[in-house]
Parts: C-alpha cells; structure tokens; sequence
C-alpha cells in the first residue's frame, strides 16, 4: 500500500496488470472518463482498465496495487 500526493496536471494513459484501489484523503481527482471524485470516495479499477486521473488540487490518496505473484509493479 501506498500514500500518494497526486499532482499531475496530466496524465497519459496506462494499464496496470493488477487490480487498483484509492482511497481519496483530500481534494479532487478527476478520471479520464470524467469522473470526478472527492474526498471520501473509494475506486476501484480492475487488471488491464485503460486509465489516467490528474488532480490541478494536488490529491492525497491512498494506493493499493494488487499484481499476481508472476507481474512486477509497472508505473507507465
């Protein structure tokens, strides 16, 4: 688990191999599909969701990447 500031502008989208999860502590985060979410929300998005947020607040989040024990954390 990670605690993440989150305060890109932008972002490109990625794919992860695993599951996501975050928590948001603070502020605003918005998703490439237009949803926004505040504090208070939980999100989950499954393996291989195409996706990218950005936060011109700078979100605090909590971060739980989930990957099989044969995947590696990959961030891009």
């Amino acid at each position: 688990m990670f605690m993440i500031i989150y305060c890109i502008m932008t972002a490109v989208a990625r794919v992860h191999s695993g599951d996501e999860e975050y928590f948001v502590l603070e502020r605003k985060l918005t998703n490439l599909d237009g949803r926004r979410y505040r504090k208070g929300n939980l999100v989950w998005l499954d393996a291989n969701v195409r996706h990218n947020s950005y936060s011109p607040e700078d979100a605090l989040l909590v971060v739980n990447f989930r990957w099989s024990n044969s995947s590696s954390p990959e961030f891009g």
